[in-house]
């Protein structure tokens, strides 16, 4: 098991496997999993949705760096024509994702719905832009 976690860590499998059997095949599982999880936090009147959502993030930041670093090694070695699309697609993936997971964290601490949040979001991008003269 270390072993495996090792290998992802560093970007040690292919890009495709690193992305779907790692990156959405395990948030899938967890996802799966919250079903039930859910269910029985409910009666056994106790809570076990937060500790699910902890192994989540920590999976979630375990795959992305996977996916991130396998893109690298994928751009470096050019085995296939395609190969560079893929990664820079697969990057584009994980990037996307967690500016939604941060922003739907946010707004939920915030108590904002997701469309406020990301509508501040923005808005404060473009301050941010049009202050440093872009």
């Amino acid at each position: 098991m270390i072993a495996v976690i090792r290998k992802l860590w560093i970007g040690g499998y292919p890009l495709s496997a690193a992305f779907w059997k790692f990156y959405v095949g395990l948030d899938v599982l967890v996802i799966l999993a919250a079903f039930p999880t859910t269910i029985v936090s409910a009666l056994l009147n106790v809570n076990l949705v937060y500790p699910l959502l902890l192994i989540r993030f920590a999976i979630l930041i375990l795959t992305s760096v996977g996916v991130w670093r396998s893109a690298g090694h994928t751009v470096s070695s050019a085995e296939k024509p395609m190969a560079e699309m893929w990664a820079i697609l697969a990057r584009a993936v994980v990037v996307v994702w967690l500016f939604s997971i941060v922003l739907k964290n946010i707004a939920a601490l915030m108590g904002m719905t997701w469309d406020q949040a990301l509508s501040a979001a923005v808005s404060a991008f473009f301050r941010t832009l049009k202050s440093i003269g872009l």
